[in-house]
């Protein structure tokens, strides 16, 4: 009977402190997935920008090839002045593209400091979960371990290998 109160009471005060826990990380929540997703339309920007880039650079390399075999002098003037038009055009896309490479990688810094304020509270909200589900640490150790590692089958366990006093006990 005492136990069932015991675990009635630890079952309480750990959705309790869940709640707030939850209450206090969402802000910090909901300003990471706002980071992520301005860095990913940030991401579509560059890779938009340098596919622009790369045309403008193809461009300028085939009027620069151009040059050259044009006969007519009328010509020469029209191909110089697309040539540096392709040149400026090329220029301010390039400076573009390092504007956004450099809020790019603000913004990265901003999402990595959110995410290391709210990781120790995403490590008490884990471990008030598994409060609640009622695993104890030593569950959740060897859960955590089991995941980590790939299983050993041991026949039979060392006294040195013993995880808990059961294992021991057995091995005795």
């Amino acid at each position: 009977k005492m136990l069932e109160v015991f675990l009635g009471k630890r079952e309480r005060f750990g959705r309790d402190v869940l709640e707030r826990i939850t209450e206090h990380l969402e802000p910090y929540e909901k300003k990471v997935a706002d980071a992520g997703e301005k860095l990913q339309s940030l991401d579509e920007l560059i890779t938009e920008k340098k596919a622009k880039l790369e045309e403008h650079h193809k461009t300028i390399a085939a009027c620069e090839a151009e040059l050259p075999r044009v006969d007519y002098e009328f010509k020469k003037p029209k191909l110089k002045a697309a040539l540096t038009d392709a040149r400026s055009q090329y220029r301010a896309l390039e400076k573009e593209l390092k504007e956004k490479v450099k809020e790019r990688r603000k913004l990265q810094k901003q999402k990595d400091k959110l995410e290391n304020k709210a990781g120790p509270w995403q490590v008490k909200k884990v471990m008030f979960g598994r409060l609640v589900r009622g695993e104890t640490p030593a569950d959740s150790e060897a859960s955590s371990a089991e995941q980590k590692q790939p299983e050993h089958k041991e026949t039979e366990p060392s006294i040195g290998l013993a995880k808990n006093f059961d294992e021991l006990y057995d091995a005795i």
